[in-house]
């Protein structure tokens, strides 16, 4: 695989920065977006998106999607068993025991944009998200808000799809 030569991958980035601003994450979220996107329409899933598996190339500051070690093809039935960080397990898993795996994306990917964008998780335990509202941070914009409580959504055929998630106004916000 690609790896470019100077690279930091987004967990160590993040330690040293704790968040980002909004015009940072929309830039690195927009392209992780993009990634897994291409990915989708490849019939592929990541299933273990999180900092550590997203490198930056520091001289394009470009974001590239690593570690494919736990993807799958996308199935016609949901999964009944979770493969990959614990902390990003959608919450239906833990209601039903399994999940689509298209929507199950998309929570990862929201709460990927809440560490982008907080020093604080959006539970402290995966399975909270049942029963408790995400944190998010009042200092955020109402788009930000919206597009995080949209992908953190805790019925899956509620929350939008890739695409519909790239059309959402935060990323149209010119900062």
């Amino acid at each position: 695989m690609e790896r470019p030569e100077v690279c930091e991958d987004m967990f160590d980035i993040l330690q040293q920065k704790i968040i980002l601003s909004e015009k940072e994450a929309r830039r690195y979220f927009s392209q992780i977006l993009e990634a897994n996107l291409n990915c989708e329409r490849n019939g592929v899933l990541h299933r273990d998106i999180k900092p550590e598996n997203i490198l930056i190339d520091l001289r394009s500051d470009e974001a590239k999607l690593i570690d494919f070690g736990l993807a799958s093809e996308v199935p016609e039935k949901p999964f009944n068993v979770f493969r990959g960080t614990s902390h990003y397990t959608p919450p239906e898993y833990f209601s039903t025991g399994q999940y689509d795996g298209c929507q199950g994306t998309v929570w990862q990917l929201g709460i990927l944009l809440m560490e982008l964008l907080s020093p604080v998780m959006a539970f402290d335990k995966p399975e909270q998200a049942l029963s408790v509202q995400p944190r998010i941070p009042d200092h955020l914009s109402a788009e930000a808000k919206n597009l995080i409580a949209s992908l953190l959504n805790t019925v899956p055929t509620n929350r939008p799809t890739l695409e519909e998630a790239l059309r959402h106004p935060w990323f149209a916000v010119q900062d």
